[in-house]
């Protein structure tokens, strides 16, 4: 298992207020899958049909639009599960992120985003939301505090990028598995099935 992370800066958001691994969707590359399951993690249970109203996507980039699956008239990516509380299941109270450096790519680049001139910017709205945008730092300086430099950032971004350009199909036919499974009344979620 990797080791947990959790910044300073994070902890501190965490006493004031809900954060980003709080109420959130956190879509999943096919190689976030890869490495979440490679850990142990069944896929099925860390992994739901994350359903978007149009307006989340109206005003994305092109690329991110046209990565969204829509089966039914619903609009899907596959995303991490949330527990009871509205907590990601893979944070764990004192512990941070249990993925550690296996996080998937948007919680790596979150809050930044990079914009149409390559620039690293914080992702629209989130310099509000996220504590690392409250203070008098740049925005590289704040990426540090959270281990991350532009390379780093841009990497991240670009697997993002690429993930929804090249593997829509196979994110549809997991989204399927998915959208099955939770249809079909008394699945044993734990048949030891660890591959989607």
């Amino acid at each position: 298992m990797a080791e947990p992370v959790t910044y300073q800066i994070c902890l501190e958001c965490s006493k004031k207020q809900r954060n980003c691994c709080q109420d959130n969707r956190v879509p999943l590359t096919l190689e976030d899958i890869d490495t979440i399951t490679s850990l142990g993690f069944n896929f099925f249970d860390f992994a739901i049909a994350g359903e978007y109203d149009v307006e989340d996507f109206i005003n994305e980039e092109t690329w991110w639009k046209n990565s969204i699956i829509t089966i039914d008239n619903k609009h899907y990516k596959i995303n991490t599960r949330n527990d009871e509380k509205g907590n990601c299941i893979f944070l764990k109270d004192g512990l941070g992120c249990i993925l550690g450096k296996n996080r998937p790519a948007v919680c790596k680049i979150y809050p930044f985003w990079v914009n149409d001139k390559e620039e690293i910017v914080y992702e629209q709205g989130e310099e509000e939301l996220c504590y690392l945008g409250r203070g008098k730092r740049t925005v590289l300086e704040s990426a540090k505090l959270v281990g991350e430099d532009e390379k780093s950032l841009k990497s991240y971004f670009e697997k993002i990028k690429k993930d929804c350009i090249e593997n829509k199909d196979a994110h549809r036919e997991l989204l399927l598995k998915i959208l099955k499974r939770e249809e079909a009344s008394g699945v044993d979620e734990n048949n030891g099935d660890n591959t989607p």
